[in-house]
């Protein structure tokens, strides 16, 4: 009787973490020539980009060398570029929050996705800026500036509490000694 209870409640949790509980990994090294923690969280989809993928996004976040970088991966199928400093803007319920390019950038075969899975155009921007306004907000827009104009990302409430927790699973893994 308590074998089968305990099976029982075996099975309803492989079935409830899965689909309550999140994907999100993140790994933690010191590098070997700097000594310092490096610690990269895995890919999450945070817009998918309607019937036709357009613009769907991935985000990550990496902290290196002592600063904090947030990494994008989006579908372009379609040749664009991003300027060092170009700004990627949050817009959240706390305000604004400003990120910028760190790097020229231009769309390439495969930049879309963090596995390549197929040549298609993206781009894949790294920036950096001050996202500690993220853990108390909800990012409702993400504007991302690109050298020929602008795209609004409009943010489901999914969406954006899957970038409250990667920031949050991050931060805490960062002060972790």
């Amino acid at each position: 009787d308590i074998m089968k209870k305990v099976f029982f409640l075996s099975l309803i949790l492989c079935f409830i973490i899965p689909i309550n509980g999140t994907s999100q990994d993140i790994t933690t090294h010191i590098d070997d020539f700097t000594g310092e923690k490096v610690v990269t969280t895995s890919w999450e989809k945070i817009y998918q980009g309607g019937a036709t993928g357009m613009y769907q996004t991935r985000m990550c976040l990496r902290h290196e060398g002592g600063k904090n970088y947030i990494e994008f991966r989006i579908f372009t199928d379609d040749v664009v570029s991003c300027n060092e400093g170009n700004k990627i803007l949050f817009k959240t319920t706390k305000g604004i929050i400003s990120v910028s390019n760190t790097r020229y950038t231009l769309a390439k075969p495969g930049d879309w996705h963090s596995s390549a899975i197929n040549r298609k155009l993206g781009i894949y921007l790294i920036c950096i800026g001050n996202l500690e306004k993220i853990k108390d907000a909800t990012v409702q827009k993400i504007r991302i500036t690109l050298n020929d104009g602008y795209v609004d990302l409009d943010l489901k409430e999914k969406e954006s509490n899957k970038i409250i927790q990667l920031y949050n699973k991050f931060t805490t893994c960062i002060n972790q000694p």
